[in-house]
Order: C-alpha cells, then sequence, then structure tokens
C-alpha cells in the first residue's frame, strides 16, 4: 500500500479537521509525553483547567519548542460548536487530571465525535504508563509531581465514547478507525483494538477498510 491520503471526494458543506501533535520533553522510559489539538477550519479546540477551550491558529502548542505536528484526518458534517456542545457536560471546568483526564482524553473524544474515530494510542502510551505506576505505588505522588483531582474520579473515556456513538448514530464502542499521519504508511498502522481484534488503524485504509466504512457510514449529520 502507499501512503496514507484522505481518498474522499470533497464534502459540500463540511468541516475541515486537522490534529494538532507537539512534543512534550524528552521521552521517559521510551516513551515521549504530547500535547494534542483538534482544529476544526480555522478554531482550535482543546482542554485545560478551565474546560474545553476555542481559540484561533494554534494557541495551545505555543510553549513547546519543537511546534506542533499537524495532520489532516478529514471532512465532518459536525461542526467544532456542535462538538464542544456535545462534550461539555464531559469536560467541565476543574475536571482537568494530569493523567486520567487530560488533552488527549479530550482530543481522543473529539475526534471520534467529528469523524468516528479515536486517536492513536502512541500519544497516551506514558500518560497511560504513569498512571499505572501510580495507582501501584503512588511514585509521582511520592515525587510530589502529580496530585489526582477528585472532580476526574470515576471518569472514562470509553463510557463517553459510547454515549457519543449514540448521539451520532454509530455504533457502540466503534473503534475500527484510529487517527492517521498522511506520511506513514498504511501496510505499518496495524494495532489490537479494546475488542482483542485486529483492525486497519488508519482513516482512509483499503484492506479490510468495508469494516472501517461501515462503522462509519451510519453517522448521523449532527449540523449547528
Amino acid at each position: 500500500m502507499g501512503h496514507c491520503g484522505h481518498k474522499e471526494a470533497p464534502l459540500v458543506g463540511g468541516h475541515t479537521v486537522q490534529l494538532a501533535v507537539s512534543p512534550i520533553g524528552p521521552p521517559l522510559g521510551g516513551q515521549q509525553g504530547y500535547h494534542t489539538s483538534v482544529v476544526v477550519d480555522t478554531h482550535e479546540y482543546y482542554f485545560t483547567e478551565q474546560g474545553i477551550e476555542i481559540g484561533f491558529g494554534l494557541e495551545s502548542h505555543s510553549d513547546f519548542a519543537a511546534g506542533p505536528d499537524v495532520l489532516g484526518q478529514g471532512a465532518s458534517h459536525t461542526s467544532g460548536e456542535a462538538m464542544a456542545k456535545a462534550l461539555r457536560p464531559h469536560f467541565a471546568p476543574k475536571t482537568y487530571d494530569l493523567l486520567r483526564k487530560n488533552c488527549n482524553t479530550f482530543t481522543d473524544c473529539a475526534l471520534f465525535f467529528l469523524l468516528g474515530m479515536r486517536l492513536d494510542r502512541k500519544y497516551r502510551a506514558l500518560e497511560k504508563l504513569t498512571a499505572v505506576a501510580d495507582d501501584q505505588v503512588g511514585l509521582l505522588r511520592m515525587m510530589h509531581l502529580y496530585t489526582p483531582n477528585p472532580e476526574a474520579s470515576g471518569f472514562e473515556t470509553r463510557r463517553v465514547v459510547n454515549e457519543l456513538a449514540g448521539l451520532q448514530g454509530m455504533p457502540r464502542q466503534a473503534d475500527l478507525r484510529w487517527s492517521c499521519n498522511p506520511a506513514e504508511p498504511c501496510s505499518q498502522r496495524k494495532r489490537v483494538s479494546d475488542t482483542k481484534k485486529l483492525h486497519p488503524l488508519c482513516c482512509c485504509s483499503q484492506d479490510d477498510g468495508r469494516r472501517a466504512n461501515d462503522a462509519t457510514s451510519t453517522i448521523k449529520p449532527h449540523r449547528v
């Protein structure tokens, strides 16, 4: 296969969706940390202690020296405003948690609501690893590097995704498509999903792509 590319016909009246990614610091334990956000048309959407924030350009990435990679993910019938409205009950102010409910958690849910795809797991690998370590031995808390936010207690990304799937008319636990980097070969983008099945990951893969297309073809237009 060739490199990833968005081969679908232009979506009339649709909204362009991009994934913005900035690496955070040096890798730890072989894993790189990331800050991510979603850009819909000309507006950036991201999650902080203040809740879901909206800006022009890529202002949430301005503090990262490496600068963001901006990866086109496709076009959506759903506007950024509609996405933010749907996610605000799940990402309220003062519910941010460094490991369990952060910018990447929001990006994951936002991409799903807009395009029926999930954020590539590599962008959350470090925080998941450190969350497990902290749960087991309280390492980060002992080093005064992390304080759990009780307002984020009980938050589960999968539960939110299932609720969003219901709003959009998609199958629950729909995780057949994942965010992609158009420069990477499709043939290298395979992973085992949460349902323990091997799926094509990138948004344009054609190998067994009928299954991925079937999962997203039922999305109901959600316009504002």
